[in-house]
């Protein structure tokens, strides 16, 4: 618990430099993203994040998920989502983003490509079987997630 505090801190001072001083940011290019992202998916969802038992990180390794949006006011089959946020990996030189469904099932382009340290991603997917939405960490070549978070609606 302390490793994932710890995390979560760290993970805090870089989302407050990247918003205040723009690190990295074109802010034109920004706002006509965002105007778009806004667009094709128009419901903002309240979401806490979880993990299980087998998606937790390695040391130094965690996902945040700063945002989630939708085609519609929550999670049902058919409709479209958007999840932004930001990861730290140090456990391994690369892996893969994934966002999957546990017994559920996604229609997304898979596999965002990461490199060790402090990133952010983007993820979208269609949710095609009700499942428990996560983003997970994979191998760049092949084999089982190592670490995840999961997200969930929570009702307002």
């Amino acid at each position: 618990m302390a490793q994932y505090l710890s995390f979560k801190k760290s993970f805090l001072v870089t989302a407050i430099l990247v918003v205040v001083l723009g690190v990295g940011v074109n802010s034109l290019t920004l706002d006509a993203a965002t105007k778009d992202i806004e667009a094709k998916y128009p419901h903002v969802l309240s979401v806490e994040m979880y993990q299980h038992s087998w998606s937790h990180f390695s040391p130094g390794d965690g996902i945040m998920i700063t945002e989630v949006r939708g085609t519609a006011k929550g999670f049902k089959v058919g409709e479209s989502f958007y999840v932004r946020g930001m990861y730290s990996l140090e456990s391994r030189t690369d892996a893969q983003l994934h966002v999957y469904a546990t017994n559920g099932e996604v229609d997304s382009s898979q596999g965002l490509p990461i490199s060790k340290g402090i990133g952010t991603f983007e993820r979208e997917f269609t949710l095609t079987k009700a499942g428990m939405p996560h983003v997970t960490f994979y191998p760049t070549k092949s084999g089982s997630g190592f670490g995840g978070m999961y997200f969930r609606e929570i009702a307002e």
